[in-house]
């Protein structure tokens, strides 16, 4: 579900109205409007104390093009949000451990003079990227609205400076626009990985020239082939600015590598000293660093043991979290803030052996950081 807080009064601290709505439940006019935007509704009743909306269809495991109109079901929706009610997305949680499951959203009404969140006035615009079938980015606008054609441009500038493959075609699809690049970037393996990365990254860092803001992520999906939606906003007061920002990322990969890459690779070599530190005394117990090294446009550092390891215990879990909340912190300091964190690898199936098993292999999540001056 979708957790929205209704603030009474002036006060930021005021007790207001808690109201839970979601992909499955909801009470409000504004839900309602941003759904029929993209989607048609089939029938509406109470439900266990909330209000439910049935669709026609199957939008959360959706294909073809109508995986583009459910994603504009969720830019719908949370621009109706903005605009009807003040809301804003503040968070994304995944409350369920089963199988597919789609992301609760957290929504809050910015403080008082925060005046681009503010209602009335001229709208924020809403635009999504999808990345999809492991060879396609999907530009996608809100319902009823045109294509940013800038954004466009700008986008299909930074994949071909960026991906080496390159595009196989773009075109439309559906209400989006669609690039298919050469070679699989979202199931890739070896220096590839790497690419797909700086990809994500200089995308993020050419919206946020344009003006826009990244929003938590999104999974509105339960087909495992399908990554994380991302939701840009663009406040009406926002203006462009050139160059695009730097975007580093961290990622971790198989059992113990951490590796370090960003879109100016000289940031990667003023950064990659203080990041070392930070993975020994005093910061950590001990060192936990075996070796460094390049790897394609990224510096990884070989990691102590199998932090990252699917079957953990808790000391792991609480090794390898530690291992990151240090690395987050040493970037924090250097002027450094996580943006998001970003599925860009897909999830795929495995099994064998004498006994029938079906697992779930689920890349870990990238953190894409921007510059603080830039936020």
């Amino acid at each position: 579900g979708w957790v929205l807080r209704r603030i009474d009064g002036d006060e930021g601290s005021n007790r207001g109205r808690n109201l839970m709505v979601g992909f499955h439940d909801t009470d409000d006019d504004a839900i309602r409007g941003g759904i029929s935007r993209a989607w048609k509704i089939s029938k509406e009743s109470e439900y266990a104390g909330a209000y439910e909306f049935k669709l026609k269809g199957r939008p959360f495991l959706a294909g073809g093009v109508d995986t583009v109109a459910a994603r504009q079901m969720v830019l719908g929706m949370c621009e109706e949000l903005e605009r009807a009610r003040g809301y804003l997305l503040s968070n994304t949680y995944t409350l369920s451990a089963r199988q597919g499951s789609q992301s609760s959203l957290v929504f809050k009404i910015p403080s008082i003079g925060q005046d681009e969140y503010g209602r009335g006035g001229r709208s924020s615009t809403y635009l999504g990227i999808s990345l999809n079938s492991g060879d396609d980015i999907r530009l996608i606008p809100a319902p009823g609205e045109p294509l940013d054609f800038v954004a466009r441009d700008e986008i299909g500038r930074g994949i071909a400076e960026t991906w080496p493959r390159g595009v196989q075609k773009e075109g439309m699809y559906g209400e989006s626009y669609e690039w298919k690049l050469r070679g699989y970037p979202w199931l890739a393996d070896g220096t590839d990985t790497v690419d797909a990365r700086l990809l994500v990254g200089r995308i993020i860092g050419i919206m946020q020239s344009l003006g826009f803001e990244l929003m938590p992520k999104i999974d509105c999906s339960g087909k495992l082939a399908d990554l994380s939606f991302m939701m840009f906003r663009r406040p009406p007061t926002a203006l462009r600015t050139l160059p695009p920002p730097p975007v580093l990322c961290l990622s971790l990969h198989t059992y113990d590598r951490v590796r370090l890459t960003c879109t100016d690779t000289r940031v990667v070599e003023e950064v990659s000293s203080r990041v070392r530190a930070s993975l020994g005394p005093p910061h950590l117990p001990v060192d936990v660093v075996e070796s460094s090294r390049w790897y394609g446009r990224a510096l990884e550092f070989k990691i102590s043991g199998w932090p990252f390891h699917g079957m953990m215990c808790s000391q792991t879990a609480l090794a390898a979290g530690l291992v990151i909340l240090t690395m987050i912190d040493a970037l924090r300091e250097l002027g450094w803030e996580l943006k998001a964190s970003l599925d860009v690898s897909g999830k795929c199936l495995g099994g064998g052996g004498v006994v029938l098993l079906t697992v779930v292999y689920c890349p870990f999540p990238s953190l894409f950081f921007a510059p603080q001056w830039d936020a």
